[in-house]
């Protein structure tokens, strides 16, 4: 359905490849953050499993 929009696919598709590059430079491109980042992805999943 969405994708009979002519512009809708296209920006959808632009908006997930900003959104990755930004998730990958604040979180995964620097060690400092990307330690933090596991350690909160950890944190959730200890308290996923032992909850």
């Amino acid at each position: 359905a969405i994708d009979r929009l002519p512009v809708v696919p296209g920006l959808m598709e632009v908006v997930g490849i900003g959104y990755s590059g930004w998730f990958a430079y604040k979180n995964l491109l620097f060690k400092p953050d990307r330690k933090a980042f596991f350690a909160k992805v950890r944190n959730i999943y200890e308290d996923i499993i032992s909850g």
